[in-house]
């Protein structure tokens, strides 16, 4: 997606339906209820000036005289979508219905009402939020504060206008986002990211652009060159990510970069909310088949909080953590014990990383197995996938849903689950697991799908983490290194951050497939890289995991102690 916002000259498609994952979102925003604050923002369509052509926009004004800080908000999914939002009383949503703030919602220059703006050469997404952070500052209803806010798309354009550095802009919200392309995020693990990937690729008009390189080449290379440096960017900035996003890790890095930078210059401002949400799901108590109350809204009263510090000079009462502590900068919700945490960093400081042996019998123990021979197989058929029934998805199927779910289905001949016995004692973890697999296959090419699970007494296999790794990419994404057919390879397999809590009484588990679909795309298994490709043979296989002492397969978790500094907080 970032490079046709970094560049500004890829061809922009215009359509937007129900199903896409945008759609969702304003339903989330919504959140529909009987008991809605009683606030309408009154609606006048504007026409922003630009250094070139106007952009189509709407301003949103609260009940009163005014002036008022705003809040602005670019997208390319049209914003007319926000309507509703802002004009009836269909909305909970603490930072959209303050009555102390007024809103300015603009469409992306190429989409929508802005559709004419376009043209070669024109000015990018930064670019144009300059001059709208800059224009909106001149009007009489606005007190001069200006700040931004959003999620997905809407948060990069955040990112791309705070590198413009708008002297009005006064801090940003950026949610689920990031701001540089890379290898790692269309190729998960060497994987081409179909769920992700395919959304972006014909909405933002890529094609097969990215499909046309299936290694790390110069093409990425020179990709990534493109992302931004943060090196002169001083707004406060926070930042808001969910442990079932599509990508958490790199939200987290670009917090993480933006911090390094301002503490350069002795500034401490910006701040990182990791909750229990999925990318089209922020703020909504309700994930797929779990409930997580005291994460409703956590991440609008936090964006609300973080405003009225920085646009309205007040306290930051309200946020599901301490805004003005800048010795404990991330708030992070702790799945299962239905409470926030804070630490200053992530991962966390001195979470100590426990190993789990995957054993011959299906168990899953931090005793190393002492006999040589052990193993377990199951079949890879390519044209029999396994679905991706719970997940990170971006949109979602009449298969797969967004978030925890219970996914049981999948075990058999073609998926491996191993588990703990019933743990004593909770076990929390908090970081970025990892599996390290001793694996050999009849075929010269496979895919190892890891999903972390949490097994329930009455054997409910409830979805928590998945990582992928492509077995002859498995030391390095610029060449392929096929498998020899029964000869033992160790592959890392490396999973997304999280932080859950395995209660006392349910199980830690592991199923192991070489399938996620369509999460991820099918290796066809022959050494080609997708299943369409020109020449490409589909092969099905027999995967073994071996468990012996010689060849030891294992995960490993970072847990946090009962002693860990990050202190519980208010639980809502």
């Amino acid at each position: 997606m970032q490079l046709a916002l970094l560049k500004g000259d890829l061809r922009m498609r215009q359509r937007i339906s129900a199903q896409t994952s945008f759609g969702a979102i304003v339903i989330a925003l919504c959140a529909f209820s009987t008991t809605a604050q009683a606030v309408r923002h009154t609606r006048t369509a504007v026409d922003i000036p630009t250094t070139t052509r106007s952009l189509a926009g709407d301003c949103y004004l609260p009940p009163g005289a005014g002036p008022w800080p705003v809040i602005l908000i670019q997208t390319p999914y049209n914003k007319n979508l926000f309507i509703p939002i802002f004009t009836l009383e269909v909305s909970r949503n603490p930072l959209l219905k303050s009555p102390d703030y007024a809103f300015v919602v603009v469409d992306w220059r190429g989409f929508f009402g802005s559709a004419d703006a376009k043209f070669p050469g024109c000015p990018g997404i930064g670019e144009d939020g300059y001059d709208i952070v800059e224009w909106i500052a001149t009007q009489p209803w606005c007190d001069g504060n200006v700040g931004t806010w959003g999620e997905s798309a809407l948060g990069t354009a955040q990112l791309l206008t705070a590198l413009q550095r708008p002297p009005h802009l006064k801090a940003c919200v950026p949610m689920v986002c990031h701001a540089g392309d890379s290898y790692g995020l269309w190729y998960w693990g060497g994987v081409y990211f179909k769920n992700r990937n395919d959304f972006v690729a014909s909405y933002y008009g890529y094609g097969d652009l990215m499909k046309n390189h299936p290694l790390y080449d110069t093409f990425w290379m020179a990709l990534e060159s493109l992302a931004p440096g943060y090196e002169n960017v001083e707004t406060p900035m926070l930042f808001v990510s969910g442990w079932y996003d599509i990508e958490p890790p790199l939200t987290i890095g670009e917090y993480q970069r933006v911090c390094e930078a301002q503490a350069r210059k002795g500034l401490f401002e910006s701040r990182l909310l990791i909750g229990p949400w999925g990318h089209s799901n922020l703020g909504m108590a309700t994930q797929n088949e779990r409930e997580y109350p005291a994460a409703e809204f956590a991440d609008s009263r936090a964006a609300l909080a973080f405003f009225d510090k920085h646009l309205r000079g007040l306290s930051s009462s309200g946020a599901p953590f301490d805004l003005d502590n800048p010795s404990s900068p991330i708030g992070m919700f702790q799945m299962n014990e239905n409470v926030w945490n804070t630490t200053d960093r992530w991962p966390p400081a001195g979470a100590q990383r426990q190993t789990f042996y995957l054993r011959a019998d299906g168990g899953l123990s931090p005793r190393a197995p002492t006999e040589d021979g052990l193993r377990r197989e199951y079949f890879s058929n390519p044209h029999q996938p396994n679905f991706t029934i719970a997940g990170a998805l971006l949109k979602e199927s009449d298969k797969g849903k967004q978030g925890p779910g219970d996914i049981r289905a999948l075990i058999g001949a073609g998926a491996l689950l191993y588990q703990t016995d019933p743990m004593t004692q909770p076990l929390r973890i908090a970081g970025e697991p990892a599996a390290t697999l001793h694996v050999q296959s009849t075929t010269v090419d496979l895919d190892l799908a890891v999903r972390m699970v949490e097994v329930l007494p009455d054997g409910t296999v409830f979805w928590v983490d998945d990582g992928v790794r492509r077995a002859s990419l498995r030391n390095d994404y610029t060449a392929k290194e096929l498998l020899t057919p029964g000869i033992p390879v160790p592959v890392v397999v490396a999973l997304r951050p999280i932080a859950v809590t395995i209660p006392a009484g349910n199980r830690l588990g592991v199923v192991i497939t070489s399938t996620n679909y369509d999460l991820i795309d099918i290796n066809p298994q022959d050494g080609s890289s997708f299943m369409d490709e020109t020449g490409a043979v589909p092969t099905s296989g027999t995967v073994t995991i071996l468990s012996s002492a010689t060849f030891a397969s294992q995960l490993t978790v970072p847990l946090l102690s009962e002693t860990h500094p990050s202190r519980h907080l208010l639980v809502y």
